[in-house]
């Protein structure tokens, strides 16, 4: 959204204005997205007293300059005005890195059902239509709670209050070591192959401890056995 803006008044106009007075703006713009939804097809943005003083010092024509940028429109009453489309563009490039993550994981884990979506992108009518739209024909149910964009905070607070909270997770990395063990001539490839104590083994292989994409408990400690190949 604020590339959008920042396009109709021109960069040069944009880097001259202080920095605090476009933060304030664009704490706003992020609600922007939270207020179009499917059977709307604009949404307005109005414009902080300090930045419309400052663009006006600049000698920026905001009607005009809007004018310039599809989709995007200006009046002194209700601000900058987006439309639909402008929204969609805007958001289409991290919301379809968002959805493919999701896609990938449905695949590996084929028994889901529902996909809880919290954070906030959440708030996002657009965002929950192009969720609903790409999983339905999955008959997945897709379940926005009620403060979705604090429900990431919230746990990490909780968390932070009482580490136990979170029973067990989900491993994103195996964790493992390197080892060695009796050569399969089936198995093993030829140029891993060392003969020690007159047995043949296979050196060079991963041992895990824990798997990728396995659920694993807190706190819950691991050991394994390992002996010398050699006795020196």
């Amino acid at each position: 959204i604020m590339d959008k803006i920042y396009q109709a008044i021109g960069w040069d106009v944009a880097l001259k204005i202080d920095r605090t007075v476009w933060l304030e703006f664009e704490r706003h713009s992020v609600e922007v997205g939270k207020r179009i939804t499917a059977e709307q097809q604009y949404a307005s943005l109005k414009v902080p007293f300090a930045l419309g003083n400052a663009l006006f010092e600049a000698g920026v024509d905001l009607p005009t300059a809007c004018s310039k940028v599809r989709g995007l429109s200006y009046s002194s009453r209700s601000g900058f005005r987006f439309s639909r489309d402008l929204l969609e563009e805007s958001y289409k490039q991290a919301l379809d890195s968002i959805l493919e993550q999701v896609r990938e994981l449905v695949r590996k884990m084929p028994n889901i059902h529902c996909l809880l979506v919290v954070g906030g992108f959440a708030e996002f009518p657009l965002v929950i239509n192009q969720f609903e739209q790409s999983f339905s024909d999955r008959s997945i149910r897709i379940i926005r709670p009620n403060d979705s964009s604090l429900s990431v905070l919230k746990g990490a607070v909780m968390y932070g209050q009482n580490p136990n909270i979170v029973q067990s997770r989900v491993l994103r990395y195996s964790y493992g070591v390197q080892s060695t063990i009796l050569f399969d001539e089936v198995v093993h490839p030829e140029r891993l192959r060392y003969k020690a104590g007159g047995v043949d083994y296979c050196r060079n292989i991963f041992r895990p401890f824990a798997q990728a994409n396995k659920k694993m408990k807190i706190n819950n400690p691991i050991s394994k056995d390992f002996y010398p190949t050699k006795s020196d």
